[in-house]
């Protein structure tokens, strides 16, 4: 159902998760309308829906409509806590959860094929109906794709559910850079991107000046001269932490010598 990037940082770069983690991602995904599941997915308790299937042209306008910060309401089958216990875990077990609309945000949406035909236009016109949905995402942290794929069907007067899911980026890590598990069991090293490459996507990179070293080692702020309020330190070409503009001068939050 789901695959694609999935960044995983080792050693001290496991500081870094939460920086990575609210870039901008990138999604690859099929909806097919005409039907209704429990899981806004195909692995779920699939119906045939009781609304009609959608015009092209009113999916486009949906995801035109659906471009920007939206209001999204979670999935019922996902990981939010109600009253501190994962959503999909009360479901399970035959309960029901009430969630609240969150804020997220949808960069761009680009539909890549209706129907199975990526050049649909050539052949379709808007009053043609729409079965299959074919789009690419950009998106920030929070977002559920499954769950935008239902809002565009909603606003279409119709229901769908999600059939196929790929993360094709998350932040500046892209599939080409990624390496599947069977790959990963023979050369464990083969998908290691080296940490000054992912965090000068994130921050600017200074290197520390020999004079300040001492001190800046040691714990002690120092005045470096640079605009930035955050940016990362590196000591002979190896990053040493990442560091904000203090009070008194630049101070490391985020140790990543190794």
């Amino acid at each position: 159902m789901a695959s694609g990037v999935l960044p995983i940082c080792v050693g001290k770069a496991t500081r870094l998760f939460g920086i990575m983690s609210d870039k901008v991602k990138g999604y690859r995904a099929e909806f097919i309308f005409g039907i209704s599941s429990d899981t806004l997915d195909t692995t779920g308790n699939v119906e045939n829906s009781s609304l009609p299937i959608p015009t092209i042209g009113a999916v486009k306008e949906a995801v035109r409509n659906n471009i920007g910060e939206i209001m999204q309401l979670p999935p019922k089958y996902s990981a939010k806590s109600v009253s501190g216990v994962k959503a999909y875990e009360l479901m399970r077990k035959g309960g029901d959860v009430e969630l609240k609309p969150v804020a997220v945000n949808i960069s761009d949406i680009r539909i890549i094929a209706i129907n199975g035909i990526e050049n649909y236009a050539d052949t379709m016109s808007d009053s043609d109906s729409c079965k299959t949905m074919l789009i690419d995402i950009d998106c920030g942290s929070g977002t559920y794709i499954r769950a935008l794929g239902r809002d565009i069907a909603q606003y279409c007067g119709a229901d769908a559910c999600m059939s196929s899911l790929i993360r094709t980026y998350s932040g500046n890590i892209t599939l080409s850079q990624c390496r599947n598990l069977e790959d990963i069991k023979v050369n464990a090293l083969e998908g290691i991107i080296p940490t000054a490459q992912i965090v000068s996507h994130y921050m600017p990179i200074y290197e520390l000046p020999v004079n300040l070293r001492h001190k800046f080692l040691n714990g002690v702020s120092v005045q470096m001269n640079t605009e930035q309020e955050r940016f990362a330190v590196t000591v002979d070409g190896q990053i040493y932490c990442i560091a904000i503009q203090g009070e008194y001068g630049i101070k490391s939050v985020v140790n990543l010598w190794e």
